[in-house]
């Protein structure tokens, strides 16, 4: 994981059977690592919970936020920590901000708060169980974040699947495992998914996603059932080029003189819309509103 390409809004969402809060943990340790400055607000856990290793770095600084009546009152702690673009700021807790502040203000904080900082993780813990309303608004938070990091357990496995917006409106995915160790040390590795793809959905979407799995390679085409014609002889590439396609025809002034609006007309070609008045067609020229005075 490279911290650097972390920015704005990630959200680690662990669902049921894994808790997402190490893996954060674990997160915040390579931010430090990488000399960023990392400023948590806690609102579900204490700040003597904390490993020494964390609570001991002087570019960490735990705010304990139960008491929070506002975004206001956050943003004035946080202001007085100097957050800064070379700063990681991480939200242990997103559902208790929604529940308390509702969804759309919780959504303005993050957008708000990336602006400052150089970015700002956000755990959801959600259930499978949980009614739409929960679901929803985790698709409208996945919707703002740039990077999703997605964890599940499966069988002995931990398996995290990231999801990374680019800057130029395409996304790039990932599907690996992990494993943390005792000093929040984290680890990725390749995870062989093939022997029982079928079975797991999670899988299944990250591949009909068009990500990547395991080393890297793109598996969302050769995993489907039919051919796209992507891998064509040349006598089928030959053939394919002779097909006729008629409506290539009227882009032309030739391929125009078989239609009715061109009967007689002189028409321009290309991509209009072409429009013939028909007689029964009411065109006034009075201006409706001249009786109107400003």
């Amino acid at each position: 994981m490279d911290i650097f390409r972390l920015r704005r809004i990630c959200a680690v969402y662990a669902s049921d059977g894994i808790n997402g809060y190490p893996f954060s943990l674990a997160v915040i340790k390579k931010a430090l690592e990488s000399k960023l400055n990392v400023c948590s607000l806690l609102f579900l856990h204490l700040r003597r919970d904390l490993p020494d290793a964390l609570k001991n770095n002087p570019k960490f600084v735990a705010l304990e936020c139960f008491g929070s009546d506002s975004f206001e009152e956050i943003r004035q702690r946080l202001a007085k920590e100097d957050i800064s673009r070379d700063s990681l700021v991480f939200i242990d807790s997103l559902p208790v901000l929604i529940e308390q502040f509702s969804l759309p203000s919780t959504s303005w904080f993050l957008t708000q708060i990336a602006e400052l900082s150089a970015c700002v993780l956000a755990l959801v813990h959600r259930s499978e169980s949980e009614d739409d309303q929960n679901n929803e608004d985790w698709r409208r938070i996945e919707s703002i974040a740039s990077t999703v990091f997605e964890l599940r357990a499966r069988d002995k496995h931990t398996l995290c699947r990231t999801k990374t917006k680019k800057r130029n409106g395409t996304a790039e995915e990932k599907f690996e495992q992990f494993s943390i160790e005792e000093d929040y040390s984290i680890t990725f590795s390749p995870f062989d998914y093939s022997s029982d793809r079928a079975d797991d959905k999670f899988v299944e979407n990250s591949i009909s996603a068009g990500g990547t799995v395991g080393n890297g390679t793109a598996t969302h085409l050769s995993a489907l059932p039919f051919d796209l014609g992507l891998n064509l002889s040349e006598e089928e590439r030959k053939a394919k080029a002779r097909v006729p396609l008629p409506y290539l025809d009227a882009q032309t002034e030739k391929g125009l003189v078989g239609l009715n609006i061109s009967f007689n007309k002189k028409v321009r070609v290309g991509g209009r819309i072409l429009y013939v008045p028909d007689k029964e067609d009411d065109f006034d020229e009075s201006d409706p509103d001249d009786d109107l005075t400003i």
